[in-house]
């Protein structure tokens, strides 16, 4: 990796010597035509190196908790101030709850009323169901006891215009009897008589057979019957119509819709009930504090109104603490989730980790492009206040174990790195490849070695 740096005004110290034109160019060095009478010089060294991304950043809290009214209530007490410390478990705000507990109490005897009057209905309704359900029972029994008796009054009427024309063919048959005999008897001669006596027997003995039939039925009887079957007919009737009228009553049930509004209503009145008497019981708990934490915002008064959903204050989590600092677009691709990093608040050291780095460029406070990192720092203590300035060095890349080489002999040109050797009492330039730097020393990983007397002062090809 080549590490580009500022080219510095570079002087090399003069000895007194006439400085002759450079004689020209060997291999990979510069030769001058005349050596300076003393230069400094080191050589490589094995140490550790960090190539670090500084910035000035902003002590964070690194959670925060937002606490809003929880019911609609005057605020009675308010336990809280900017800047001041919050323990868990503490009473931050005392609500004024004589309004809920007056709408806990009227919820209260709303739904009690609700219940009643719909208990009471749907009562009423099963006993008027039972009612309904007892007519149809008794008017389909009338159904069929008219139906039956109809049937016995039609059957006996039937036979009683049966017995009216049985009596009308006796009546025809005995005048037919009759006129036969007439005849038999004013009949001269006897043939003729014989013929009619033969007619008048045969009538005869049919008028016989229709007596019979026809004295058999009891004429009274059977209307005694059918008086008695027209009497239970009216009766049934009578009945069927009543028990009609109380079945045609089922209009005046609940329909199924009418009780389920009933069932709302009361599970409507229930839920405001146990609404009211939740707020009434939040109020009365108030707000306590759920962790440790500084107020970093207050938004409400004491004595103030406070509606329900409305942000009252924000208390920072004093447990963890990171540090929001801006990084270049020149530097940002050096940076990475997870590296260490070192926190500077003061004459105070903070160990450190990239925790965040925010995808959206934001404007810092010189108005220019920058990206918002967020470094973790391990173990704060109280004296890492929240606000404070603070210097951030992220840890891009570290070696251990590794050749390094002072800056001030590094230079670069568009053929890479390189720096000034003596070798062989000449100055030559050597090229390397040089890793990383911590502004102090440069990784050097090829072109070098150990024995190489490398050239401290400034220098040029001249």
């Amino acid at each position: 990796m080549v590490i580009k740096m500022n080219t510095r005004q570079k002087k090399w110290i003069k000895t007194g010597l006439l400085v002759l034109a450079a004689a020209g160019i060997a291999g990979t060095g510069v030769y001058a035509a005349v050596k300076p009478e003393s230069y400094h010089t080191v050589r490589l060294t094995r140490g550790s190196v960090e190539e670090v991304v500084e910035g000035d950043g902003e002590i964070k809290s690194g959670d925060y908790h937002f606490y809003y009214a929880a019911v609609t209530a005057p605020i009675e007490e308010l336990h809280v101030k900017r800047g001041e410390k919050v323990r868990a478990g503490e009473q931050l705000v005392v609500y004024d709850v004589t309004d809920l507990q007056s709408a806990a109490s009227l919820a209260s005897s709303q739904a009690n009323e609700v219940y009643a009057k719909g208990n009471a209905m749907l009562e009423s309704n099963e006993r008027l169901n039972e009612y309904v359900d007892q007519a149809f029972t008794d008017y389909d029994m009338a159904s069929f006891m008219t139906d039956y008796f109809q049937m016995y009054v039609d059957y006996t009427r039937d036979e009683l215009a049966e017995y009216e024309l049985r009596g009308k063919d006796v009546e025809k048959a005995v005048l037919e009897l009759e006129d036969c005999e007439n005849k038999m008897n004013f009949m001269e001669e006897e043939e003729d008589r014989e013929k009619w006596r033969e007619r008048a027997f045969d009538k005869s003995m049919e008028v016989i057979g229709e007596k019979k039939d026809y004295l058999e039925i009891d004429e009274v009887t059977m209307k005694k019957h059918l008086q008695a079957y027209e009497e239970k007919l009216a009766e049934w009737k009578a009945k069927k119509e009543k028990y009609e009228t109380k079945a045609e009553s089922k209009l005046e049930l609940l329909t199924p819709t009418g009780e389920s509004q009933i069932g709302a209503a009361k599970q409507s009145a229930s839920i405001q009930k146990e609404d009211a008497k939740r707020q009434l019981s939040i109020a009365e708990d108030g707000i306590v504090a759920g962790e440790d934490g500084i107020v970093s915002e207050v938004l409400v008064e004491e004595g103030s109104f406070a509606v329900k959903g409305a942000p009252l204050f924000v208390v920072q989590d004093v447990t963890e603490k990171k540090a929001e600092v801006y990084i270049s677009k020149y530097d940002i691709g050096k940076v990475q989730e997870g590296q260490s990093a070192r926190v500077t608040i003061g004459d105070r050291v903070y160990t450190g980790e990239v925790s965040r780095i925010y995808q959206i460029a934001q404007k810092d406070s010189s108005d220019k492009a920058k990206i918002l990192t967020e470094i973790t720092i391990h173990e704060p203590d109280d004296q890492a206040y929240l606000g404070l300035e603070a210097e951030v060095e992220i840890i891009a890349q570290s070696r251990t174990d590794v050749m390094l080489l002072p800056v001030e002999a590094v230079y670069t040109d568009d053929a890479g790195s390189y720096c000034y050797c003596i070798q062989d009492g000449k100055i030559a330039k050597q090229y390397m490849v040089t890793g990383i730097s911590d502004g102090n020393n440069v990784e050097i990983l090829e072109g070098l070695n150990e024995k190489d007397e490398v050239i401290l002062d400034a220098m040029t090809d001249e």
